[in-house]
């Protein structure tokens, strides 16, 4: 014998039961006091926050060799690192033809209005001094360029008629000479402004054309650029080394804490920035409804998600959108970019009128694995001894634009012939044109045994680009 019970519906609606009517008010009030949660004990919602924030630019920059030199605040720091010295390429000119084709137009384009009864011999006399030099078929230095028959056809065209103006800034720039040397049939009162026009094209290439002052940041044996930087903290100098930047956009995370000392020099002091805002909750897609009754959306199902008891990013992310979303709120931060800032306090007032001071989430040893912290640098060598919270906003580019690719080198491993071979898919030609590599004689190179050139990796390629 059993008995089962059954609701019986004594009306056909249900507005009043989907009320949620409270019965005894003063009884849910009494256990609200009884169980301490008017203390604003996890229960007081934030007003108004304020905080304070230390930051300073990063005022020195350091590549791989060389002495540190100050870093330039009118530049990008990709800029500052992917720069390299025009002599920098081994065996080849150290500027393309464009670049040479480019610096005569300029110059001849300077010096236009200067003498406007001889322009045409004026002209022809820079034409012959620093000439477009045509190759000789017989002679095997020359054979790649006579070889490829666009780039004889544009040697061709330009030989005798175009002006090499990098020879005119070699001299200019390296031999400290005048742009009048050599020049006839001219008055005497236009040398001066044959010279003016000079130093205006060494300013002119020297500002198109960023070179370092010393050694570059890029590291030939792993194809990467490496380079640090420092900057002003509360507690002294912060030395950032990049140990790993392909190139393209820099980010924060490109960046770790270098243990091993300050660049020297005088860092600024970092600048203090105290602000009070309203926190405002945290919203996004799919958030579950505080109301009742309420038909959430539907675009962002997360049922759907099937994580694995080792994917501990997605649980994590899953209890934090299902169980502890609406605990979070954020505030407003303004900082300007290049800047590694540190929040040195925050405080926060509740609905009660208690004042809160919030430590650090991340604030506990480096080692501790048990540790939580997000958007913060990790140690050089992981030999990290403290945490780190100081919050680094290079002072990069804000929009790259990449040119056509120009050289691309792929590596690939022979491990039968213990050998690396560098395949060019993409060549450039003598005029500067990028080409497959194909309609190059040099198909591929090689290089030793394994134990020196073995890429430590997986297959690599390397590009070369234009950047504006």
């Amino acid at each position: 014998m059993w008995n089962r019970l059954e609701g019986r519906p004594r009306t056909a609606d249900f507005d009043r039961a989907l009320r949620a009517e409270v019965r005894d008010p003063l009884w849910m009030l009494t256990r609200q006091w009884q169980l301490g949660e008017f203390r604003a004990s996890d229960a007081g919602s934030p007003v108004t926050a304020g905080y304070s924030v230390a930051g300073a630019p990063p005022t020195r920059f350091r590549p791989p060799v060389g002495p540190v030199e100050p870093l330039a605040t009118d530049r990008p720091l990709e800029s500052v690192a992917e720069r390299r010295p025009l002599q920098f390429r081994f065996g080849a000119d150290p500027v393309s033809f464009d670049l040479r084709l480019a610096l005569g137009h300029r110059w001849l384009k300077l010096i236009r209005g200067l003498l406007t009864s001889s322009v045409e011999d004026f002209r022809g006399q820079y034409v012959a001094k620093y000439p477009i030099a045509l190759p000789d078929p017989e002679q095997v230095p020359d054979t790649p360029r006579v070889a490829h028959a666009e780039v004889w056809a544009t040697l061709q065209a330009v030989a005798g008629r175009h002006m090499d103006g990098y020879l005119l800034y070699h001299r200019l720039k390296y031999e400290n000479g005048l742009a009048s040397d050599g020049i006839v049939n001219v008055q005497h009162i236009h040398y001066g402004a044959l010279n003016e026009r000079g130093r205006e094209l060494v300013a002119w290439f020297d500002s198109l054309i960023d070179q370092p002052a010393g050694a570059p940041a890029w590291d030939p044996s792993r194809l990467e650029h490496r380079f640090s930087v420092a900057a002003g903290t509360p507690d002294g100098e912060q030395v950032l080394t990049a140990p790993e930047y392909p190139g393209g956009e820099l980010e924060w995370h490109a960046f770790s804490v270098d243990r091993e000392g300050p660049l020297g020099g005088t860092a600024p002091a970092p600048a203090a920035l105290h602000r009070t805002v309203f926190p405002a909750p945290v919203r996004f897609s799919g958030m579950p409804l505080p109301r009742w009754w309420a038909v959430e959306d539907g675009k962002t199902n997360f049922a759907a998600l099937r994580p694995d008891s080792t994917d501990l990013a997605r649980l994590i992310f899953l209890e934090f959108a299902l169980v502890y979303s609406n605990d979070w709120y954020q505030l407003p931060c303004d900082l300007p970019a290049g800047t590694l800032a540190s929040v040195s306090g925050l405080s926060v007032a509740d609905v009660f009128g208690e004042q809160q001071w919030i430590a650090p989430a991340g604030a506990g040893p480096g080692g501790d694995w048990r540790r939580c912290s997000m958007f913060t640098l990790d140690c050089l060598g992981g030999k990290q001894t403290a945490a780190q919270l100081a919050l680094l906003l290079p002072p990069d580019a804000s929009k790259i634009s990449d040119g056509p690719v120009l050289e691309e080198v792929l590596l690939v491993r022979d491990e039968q012939a213990n050998l690396v071979w560098g395949l060019e898919q993409t060549v450039r030609t003598a005029t500067g044109e990028p080409r497959r590599g194909t309609s190059s004689p040099r198909r591929a190179w090689r290089t030793g045994g394994a134990s020196t050139v073995r890429p430590r990796g997986p297959l690599r390629s390397h590009r070369s680009r234009t950047r504006r």
